[in-house]
Order: C-alpha cells, then sequence, then structure tokens
C-alpha cells in the first residue's frame, strides 16, 4: 500500500482538446491510440517508446488475469482509496478536488490503483516465491554496492529540479527538453538556469559537496549508479521532477554489514522481484497477439 501513497502525487492531467486517434499499437485485437500514448507521457513515462510499453504491459497484465481467473474486485480499489484518505487525512471530496486541480478525475486514478494491485497480485502468485534469498547473496550484494550504505559520504551534485505545482504535464515536458538539451551537449549550467526551479538555478544548479544520506532515497538510489561527469534520468519525487549531474564523491566507509543486513535484504528482494517479474512479462507476452503499428511520436 506504500505505493499508492505515491500515486497522489503522479496522477497526470488529460491533455486538453481532442484526442488523437492514431492506432500506436494493437493486442489481441485490442486497440492502444497515441492519444493514451501521450497520457502516459504525462504519468512520468520519458520516452512515447516508453509511454507505449507501459500500456502494452496493462494490456498483458488484464489478458493473464482472465486466463489465470486472477482478479481485483472494485470493492478492493475502493478500500485502497479510504487507506489513501485515511493516511493523508483526506475527505473524499478533497481527494477529488485534488485531483481535479490536477486535471485527472476518480475514475483515472482507480485505473492506476487497479494495475498496481494486479501487478503486485502477480508477483505474490508466480514471482515472490521463486526468489530464494541466502547469506552469501547478500553478502555479494553488499560488497558489490558499498555505496549505498555510505551515510556520511559527500557528494558534489548539479541538479536540474521541477515542481509539480505548475502542473504535472507541464513539469515532465519542461524536463525532458532540459535532458534533451544536456544529452545534446548544452552546458549543465546554461540548462539549469533556464528550467531549473530550484534555489541552485541562478549558480547553474550547483549544489555543492552535500551528505548522500541527507538526500531522498530515489535521488541516493540513482547516484549510485552514477560516476563523475555522469547524469540522471528523470527523477521523480512527491515534490517533483529531479536531474542530477555527479561531479565528484568525498569517500566515507560503509556501514558494516551486520548494521544494514536487513535494508541490504529490502533492497536486493526489491531488485530481485523487478528482474523476474520482467522475465514473466517477457513470457506472457508471447502468449498474445501484439502489434506496433509505425507512428509519428507525439
Amino acid at each position: 500500500m506504500k505505493s499508492l501513497l505515491f500515486l497522489l502525487f503522479l496522477i497526470a492531467p488529460h491533455p486538453p482538446g481532442k484526442m488523437i486517434d492514431a492506432v500506436a499499437a494493437v493486442v489481441e485485437g485490442e486497440v492502444i491510440t497515441l492519444g493514451e500514448v501521450k497520457q502516459e507521457l504525462q504519468l512520468g513515462a520519458e520516452t512515447p517508446k516508453e509511454a507505449l510499453e507501459r500500456l502494452i504491459e496493462e494490456r498483458v497484465l488484464e489478458l493473464e488475469a482472465r486466463r489465470t481467473g486472477m482478479e481485483v474486485k472494485a470493492e478492493e480499489v475502493e478500500e485502497a482509496i479510504e487507506e489513501v484518505l485515511m493516511r493523508n487525512r483526506l475527505t473524499r471530496q478533497e481527494l477529488k478536488e485534488l485531483l481535479r486541480r490536477e486535471g485527472t478525475d476518480m475514475e483515472r486514478y482507480r485505473r492506476e490503483i487497479y494495475f498496481q494491485m494486479l501487478k503486485g497480485r502477480v508477483i505474490s502468485r508466480w514471482i515472490r516465491p521463486q526468489v530464494v534469498v541466502t547469506e552469501e547473496d547478500l553478502r555479494g550484494y553488499y560488497r558489490s554496492h558499498r555505496d549505498l550504505f555510505r551515510p556520511d559520504e559527500q557528494v558534489h551534485i548539479r541538479q536540474i529540479f521541477i515542481s509539480w505545482k505548475g502542473g504535472r504535464a507541464r513539469a515532465l515536458r519542461q524536463a525532458r527538453k532540459a535532458l534533451s538539451e544536456l544529452r545534446q551537449g548544452r552546458r549543465f549550467s546554461a540548462v539549469a538556469r533556464r528550467y531549473s526551479e530550484g534555489p541552485a538555478a541562478p549558480y547553474g544548479g550547483d549544489l555543492g559537496y552535500v551528505r548522500k544520506g541527507d538526500l531522498k532515497e530515489e535521488i541516493r538510489r540513482y547516484l549510485s549508479s552514477l560516476r563523475p561527469g555522469q547524469l540522471s534520468g528523470l527523477i521523480q519525487t512527491p515534490e517533483g521532477v529531479h536531474i542530477i549531474k555527479l561531479v565528484e564523491r568525498k569517500g566515507s566507509p560503509p556501514l558494516p554489514f551486520e548494521e544494514v543486513k536487513e535494508r541490504v535484504r529490502e533492497i536486493f528482494i526489491e531488485e530481485a522481484l523487478a528482474k523476474e517479474y520482467q522475465k514473466w512479462l517477457a513470457e506472457a507476452r508471447k502468449r498474445y497477439s501484439i502489434e506496433v503499428k509505425r507512428w509519428e511520436s507525439p
């Protein structure tokens, strides 16, 4: 249910005006339109290809649910919404108003929760039982990911930050433009001054050295895979979307294995489940007719 809380910050507005109904793909005779791809881009997909893959995944999940008799009932979705309301101390009307300001509605929100629950059941039924974790696995992961467990490590980073406050669609659109310019070789400082809404924007997004343990979990996880000089992709947090450039690291010793063992276990299992889910999805896709059309990217 933790993921349901995050959904409150990840709801996208419907694009204004008439949707483009060009066919992007057909899954077992069911059409995915270009309009749906555009909506998925507003939910956070970095590229049209990624957006289309998400939509195909949803169709395959539904087909597998029918094939195997697995279901998520409407009452269960409503119970999940009630839990979100309680945890966030919101009334249903306040949630509706929040969604309205974001340009969406309860129907769209229910669908997002439905697919998260459906995916969770796939993982619980078919994938989680296959993931066996040994002490050796954990120690091996710890040795190869020590950077994750250096809470006092100092990192010199630059950041482009765009808040959700001006609208999710706008933030993602601006962030994609910024990332595209960076990948084309524009100086980070120039792009940050143009796009960033963070306090360091006038200084080219330069945050100087910060303690990695003080950064948000989403950013810490991304930083662990970056080498000095490398860029992140779009990192989404409840506050907005971030693009990070790692400038330099100042090392510190990792915490002892026994002290972080349970955290190592959590991360290891999370990554193992994600990997096995992708294998399951690849096999599931083979059972169905999937035709991707040639179309112009939105």
